[in-house]
């Protein structure tokens, strides 16, 4: 590729990105947001109710039921809550996969990335890249979601004004902080591993090498031929593997959710309120869509301190919330 095709890819890519990610995002947002909010809905045990299992705060219990809930409370402008720092980060990690591997990144319903195929140095380089830019993103994205406020959009100043909504300020005036979050970074890390690194070793050790290179400049008949190579027992155990790993993708992913929505405020005064500058409305008055855990909580501290207080807080079933999206999402990274 010499330089004129390279600047002709460079100026493209972002353009081509946008508007596939633009397209994706008016079908895929309103399941996106209403996953985001269903994970993140905190409602813990009820102490000294007299109901079996009874629940504080809005019980959701599927995560239609939650779709119809946010549209009944925050009409159609909280179903694509935020879309504009969706839209942003996928247009960027597309952008980058494009340039740097010749491919598209995959965005999935679950939200998360599907990394191509390609190894070496450049793959290296895109996945960690990839996980870096994710966690920022993340927060924005999960935050920009659940927020009950009305986010600025037509104002002058209303980047700025998101941000110091979305943000303590603390971490709008040290953004790295936000890699910082506890055990977000160490949860991308993990959950990269996983689906990047050890579903792909998985993925070539049972049904080989074939599988993995498809389409990639073969005919179909040549493509044809790969596959009657790979048994059919084969592919089973690997589908079932995909299907499996869906009990340890979810709790990541569910984790995410609730550790990006939680505020890093500064060490020296964390008792310090957040005050809102000027008069911001609520997107939906009276009622929020999810129950927020209260700042008077002891906060998360890390992954495995999440884990044990939602255990406790809200049992098993909390960690396994849209698990048939990120099932259906494992089966979509099988295939070539």
């Amino acid at each position: 590729m010499d330089f004129l095709e390279l600047l002709i890819l460079i100026v493209l890519a972002p353009l081509l990105a946008l508007v596939l990610v633009t397209l994706r995002a008016i079908f895929v947002m309103p399941l996106v947001g209403a996953l985001v909010r269903f994970r993140a809905n905190y409602t813990p045990r009820g102490v000294g109710l007299d109901e079996e299992d009874a629940r504080v705060g809005p019980v959701v219990n599927s995560l239609w039921a939650m779709m119809i809930r946010v549209k009944n409370l925050e009409g159609w402008d909280g179903m694509y809550k935020g879309v504009i720092p969706y839209t942003c980060l996928h247009t960027l990690t597309t952008s980058l996969v494009f340039i740097f591997l010749g491919a598209t990144v995959s965005i999935l319903p679950s939200g998360t990335l599907a990394v191509p195929d390609p190894s070496g140095i450049q793959m290296g380089f895109v996945t960690v890249f990839l996980a870096l830019i994710t966690v920022p993103g993340t927060i924005l994205i999960n935050r920009a979601i659940t927020t009950p406020y009305q986010l600025p959009y037509r104002e002058k100043r209303s980047l700025q004004q998101s941000l110091q909504l979305l943000l303590t300020p603390y971490e709008y005036r040290k953004p790295w902080i936000l890699w910082l979050t506890p055990g977000l970074l160490a949860i991308t890390a993990i959950y990269v591993g996983w689906t990047v690194l050890l579903m792909r070793i998985m993925r070539n050790a049972i049904v080989g090498e074939a599988w993995s290179n498809a389409n990639r400049g073969a005919s179909d008949e040549q493509d044809e031929q790969l596959f009657a190579n790979v048994s059919t027992f084969r592919l089973i155990v690997f589908f079932l593997f995909q299907g499996l790993s869906a009990i340890i993708l979810t709790p990541l992913e569910v984790m995410t959710t609730r550790l990006s929505l939680q505020r890093n405020r500064d060490p020296s005064d964390p008792s310090a309120t957040e005050e809102i500058s000027g008069e911001v409305p609520f997107i939906a008055e009276g009622e929020d869509v999810v129950g927020y855990r209260d700042a008077g909580e002891a906060p998360y501290v890390g992954m495995i301190d999440c884990t044990r207080k939602m255990l406790e807080e809200e049992g098993w079933g909390a960690f396994m919330r849209g698990w048939w999206i990120t099932l259906g999402t494992n089966l979509i990274r099988g295939f070539p």
